[in-house]
């Protein structure tokens, strides 16, 4: 340190006084980046922070705070970009798969994916081309189709029993060396036919509706019929009507092997199936004859009040007299004295010389009458009946011996006699004029006396049968058709 004292015209004197100079040292800078201490500097000092991405770029600017931009993921053909935060995660969407407009997977990006591209039996299949899988072109199945047509040519698809029906198979095979037809009756019952023909004829032989499968083909290939072809066979009037009629009085349903039955049997009684295809149904409707064929309910239910329905007229019952439940069985009726049907009609209602009568029976009894229908006045001159002894027809007393197991039947076409039928075939026949019928009703099960069961010779009725029926005369070729119509009844009416 320098002093200096002076007074006025005096000399100055300067006295210098030598002070010791102490040295200090100044703060550090403390450096800080977002709040965190990263290091210090000294005072006066330069500190160069970086800024660097993970590859030793720079990043960052210069303004305080130092901004560091977003990043931007882009996709190979800049068709799709992500913008990312400055370290931040961002997740890239899955990409769709598709296969014809149809989803395969959601796949993860960059992950690979192997579409597998095979048939359902495992086989792979296709190439890829570009950016397509190209499958070969599928070699078309052969086809068959089924055509069914009636008697004149035209396509049907329902039909009626006892109806000839043409089954044709049309098929893209070039030359099939084998047909197949397979025909099912109710979807139960199939039957086979193979042959080398296209065209197979076939007879509806039931009421029940028909499926009809068919297949073609050759050394390599079969073709088959993709769909069933249904025919459904057209109902009988008349047998629905009797039908209806049992189950009105039996209080129950028939079953339907019995229903088949009943349908059969009154297409064989139309013509249907048998040998001369006599319509005998409207020939009986014609005449107001009378049937009584006794169905049961099944094979193992009967019922009583139903062997009163007339096959013909079956709105009007026949009378029943003297029979109980246990007279009924599956296979017939048994009856005895005093017991028998009062049918409607009386041989009087048949012209004098167009006249027969009929039963079926089970049961050969000889010496005792084992089959029965039939009336007269007094005696027996004018009577229409038969019976285990005696038969009639019109005619004087004779002796006969008709015990017969089957179809029994007496018949007169002509004034100058009659004739006796077993199973449609004529066995005798008698030269006696034909006097007037009686008026007197037809009993079944008996003959009707003068008003009463006949009860000749104190022999009493026995005998199982199945049918009986009272009618109008019938021809040798009817009376053959008459026999078919009830042996089928009887030999499937039980089953």
């Amino acid at each position: 340190m320098i002093t200096a004292n002076a007074t006025v015209g005096g000399s100055i004197g300067v006295v210098a006084q030598l002070m010791s100079i102490q040295a200090a040292s100044c703060p550090v800078v403390t450096e800080q980046v977002n709040g965190v201490t990263v290091g210090t500097t000294p005072s006066g000092g330069t500190n160069n922070q970086l800024n660097q991405d993970t590859a030793g770029n720079q990043v960052g600017t210069g303004a305080n705070p130092s901004v560091v931009a977003n990043s931007t993921a882009v996709n190979s053909d800049g068709s799709y970009s992500l913008s990312i935060l400055a370290e931040g995660i961002n997740v890239i969407s899955d990409t769709p798969i598709s296969a014809n407009g149809s989803l395969i997977i959601n796949q993860p990006s960059t992950i690979a994916k192997d579409v597998v591209v095979r048939y359902v039996n495992g086989t792979l299949v296709g190439a890829v081309v570009g950016s397509e899988i190209e499958i070969p072109n599928p070699v078309a199945a052969p086809t068959l189709t089924i055509g069914v047509f009636n008697s004149l040519g035209d396509p049907v698809t329902t039909a009626d029993f006892g109806e000839v029906l043409t089954v044709t198979l049309t098929t893209s095979i070039a030359a099939p060396t084998e047909y197949r037809f397979l025909i099912f009756k109710n979807g139960i019952q199939g039957v086979a036919t193979v042959q080398a023909g296209n065209t197979l004829l076939y007879t509806v032989d039931s009421f029940t509706d028909i499926m009809i499968y068919a297949e073609a083909k050759d050394a390599t290939s079969v073709a088959a019929a993709i769909s069933v072809f249904e025919v459904s066979i057209n109902a009988d009037a008349d047998a629905n009507a009797y039908i209806v009629k049992h189950n009105a009085l039996s209080g129950l349903v028939m079953a339907a092997v019995q229903q088949d039955v009943v349908k059969i049997t009154y297409a064989k009684m139309k013509g249907i199936g048998t040998t001369n295809g006599s319509n005998l149904h409207a020939k009986l409707l014609a005449c107001s004859g009378e049937v009584y064929a006794f169905t049961p309910v099944s094979s193992a239910v009967v019922s009583l009040p139903t062997i009163a329905i007339d096959w013909i007229e079956t709105a009007i019952p026949a009378t029943i007299v003297g029979f109980v439940v246990g007279d009924v069985s599956n296979d017939g009726v048994t009856s005895g004295a005093g017991k028998y049907l009062q049918m409607k009609r009386a041989p009087s209602d048949f012209g004098q010389n167009d006249v027969g009568a009929d039963t079926y029976s089970r049961l050969n009894s000889y010496n005792s009458p084992g089959m029965r229908v039939g009336a007269y006045n007094g005696n027996m001159t004018n009577g229409v009946f038969f019976s285990g002894e005696y038969e009639g027809c019109n005619s004087s007393y004779g002796n006969s011996a008709l015990n017969q197991v089957g179809l029994t039947s007496i018949n007169r076409l002509l004034s100058t006699k009659y004739a006796r039928f077993v199973n449609g075939f004529q066995v005798s026949e008698r030269l006696v004029v034909s006097t007037p019928p009686p008026s007197l009703k037809y009993y079944g099960f008996a003959v009707n006396r003068d008003g009463a069961p006949e009860t000749n010779f104190g022999r009493k009725f026995v005998g199982k049968l199945t049918m009986v029926s009272a009618r109008c005369g019938f021809t040798a070729n009817e009376m053959a058709d008459w026999s078919e119509v009830w042996n089928y009844f009887q030999a499937n009416m039980n089953n």
